[in-house]
């Protein structure tokens, strides 16, 4: 076969295989299934001091109705943006695969799949904790070396980022790829 056949249909199984993890684990997505009643969430809260005394002595109903309150926002927030940055790694699956198609009629949608990777890291990085300064009271070092889902969140963020990068150089041309050239460079 030809190099830019092969070329192609690497591509093809590239995004494929994204759009396919992406249509099996949306599913799995909802928290809930119809007719279940809803459990609340456990998150390691470490450094929310107000959460812990509210937890130490009997709660009276209305700081039971306020903490279910900020649990039930801060589970809608964290599904939005796990909803949101799964958008943009299923957009980018479709267009890695669409692009070969595409480009033939619009040059600039190369750009489109390592866009959607630096807007989700970008977006994870800001906005995945929002406890963290400046949105909330925390401060970054201390969240990341007592809380492992936000050092989870932020290793994510510079993951997409990179990649995103990467491959927004590679379409641009400055970054050419060692085996494009083939094997007689080696």
């Amino acid at each position: 076969m030809e190099p830019e056949v092969l070329a192609l249909l690497r591509r093809a199984h590239v995004g494929l295989v994204v759009i396919l993890f992406a249509i099996v684990t949306w599913p799995f997505a909802a928290t809930t299934v119809a007719g279940q009643e809803q459990q609340p969430i456990h998150h390691n809260h470490a450094g929310n001091q107000d959460m812990a005394m509210l937890m130490d002595g009997p709660l009276d109903a209305a700081a039971h109705a306020k903490m279910e309150a900020k649990t039930l926002a801060d589970k809608k927030e964290s599904e939005f943006n796990h909803h949101l940055a799964g958008f943009f790694v299923a957009l980018a699956g479709v267009f890695v695969l669409f692009e070969p198609h595409l480009a033939k009629r619009w040059a600039l949608v190369k750009y489109v799949w390592p866009a959607c990777f630096l807007l989700a890291g970008i977006f994870v990085l800001v906005w995945s904790d929002t406890e963290l300064w400046p949105f909330g009271h925390r401060q970054w070092l201390e969240a990341l070396q007592n809380n492992r889902e936000v050092l989870q969140h932020k290793a994510f963020a510079i993951l997409l980022f990179g990649l995103g990068t990467v491959e927004w150089q590679r379409a641009r041309g400055a970054l050419p790829t060692v085996w494009s050239a083939g094997c007689s460079r080696w």
